[in-house]
């Protein structure tokens, strides 16, 4: 299944969430490294725009707020109306950066949560949902 059918399958499932749903859902996995939460920021955004970027339905936003010591990727779908899917919020604290996800109600949750991890963690590689076309890399 390529990432568009699963953009396209995720855009289905959760077209009846509402937001207000999706904001008092708790954190579906946390992550603790020890990089300075900008630098993770930096590197989470440009790895989710190269590997999973916008189009099928999906919107994605991202936003470092160094005044509030945290940064944000939102992915939506943007059919009828727009549905947070995924929220990446990496924030600052003692001991570097606390990486936290939330993703809708969909049936790759776990295995969606687990590739962002390991983005949070350093790897920069595409989780295997989806390839980077060569004008990607």
């Amino acid at each position: 299944m390529t990432f568009r059918h699963l953009a396209w399958v995720t855009v289905l499932l959760v077209g009846c969430t509402s937001s207000d749903d999706f904001e008092t859902k708790p954190f579906d996995r946390e992550v603790v490294v020890s990089e300075n939460y900008q630098q993770v920021f930096s590197r989470m955004n440009r790895t989710y725009w190269r590997c999973q970027g916008e189009g099928g339905g999906i919107q994605v936003n991202s936003q470092l707020y160094p005044d509030l010591g945290y940064g944000e990727i939102v992915q939506y779908a943007s059919m009828i109306v727009q549905a947070p899917q995924v929220l990446i919020r990496v924030e600052k604290v003692p001991q570097g950066a606390r990486v936290r996800i939330k993703l809708a109600n969909i049936g790759a949750q776990g295995f969606m949560a687990d590739g962002f991890a390991r983005w949070a963690e350093g790897d920069t590689r595409c989780a295997p949902w989806r390839q980077p076309s060569s004008s990607d890399t």
